[in-house]
């Protein structure tokens, strides 16, 4: 790897910064060593380059040089709007996020693309007790997130006897734009 960069995603959980490094590699793979830590995690400055999601800057600045720091944002790709955009009206959406900043984005995401005519309803699992994550999934007809967190491989699936048997999940694959 001599005369690669060496990039970090830092995320808000070990999951979060994982969905960036499958971004980040997909993109930068070729060009660097690309690793990922929570920011609970970083203590020092260990990099290169740090890759953070712009709700993470500033804590990430506590710790490693600004300087260092590229800010870059994950949007859902245009399928999973369509699948929101089909769903009927009034309909509630779980939007199961490990945090209630980016759950927030992706219900914003969809308001920004004229999706007002579901209900939606944020699931921060991580700020949560299990029990409180238990009852609101047992509820939802239709959940929707990062395909990272609620795919097949995701923290939902460790929910999934929970899950009511109709359960509809919308899971978004993320592109990433750079905040240059």
């Amino acid at each position: 790897m001599a005369g690669k960069i060496k990039a970090l995603t830092v995320g808000s959980s070990q999951t979060v910064a994982d969905e960036l490094l499958e971004v980040a590699k997909g993109i930068f793979a070729n060009n660097m060593e690309i690793t990922a830590l929570s920011i609970d995690k970083l203590h020092y400055d260990v990099a290169d380059l740090y890759l953070a999601l712009p709700t993470r800057v500033d804590q990430a600045a506590r710790i490693v040089p600004r300087e260092k720091i590229v800010s870059f944002e994950l949007y859902p790709n245009a399928k999973f709007y369509v699948n929101i955009a089909k769903l009927p009206v009034n309909a509630e959406v779980v939007i199961f996020n490990n945090n209630t900043a980016q759950a927030n984005m992706i219900k914003n995401y969809c308001l920004e693309q004229g999706i007002d005519h579901i209900n939606f309803k944020l699931l921060p699992f991580a700020e949560l007790s299990r029990e409180e994550v238990i009852e609101e999934l047992k509820k939802a007809k239709y959940i929707a997130g990062a395909g990272t967190i609620v795919g097949n491989n995701g923290e939902l699936m460790n929910y999934r006897e929970y899950l009511r048997p109709d359960v509809v999940i919308i899971p978004a694959i993320v592109f990433l734009l750079l905040n240059l």
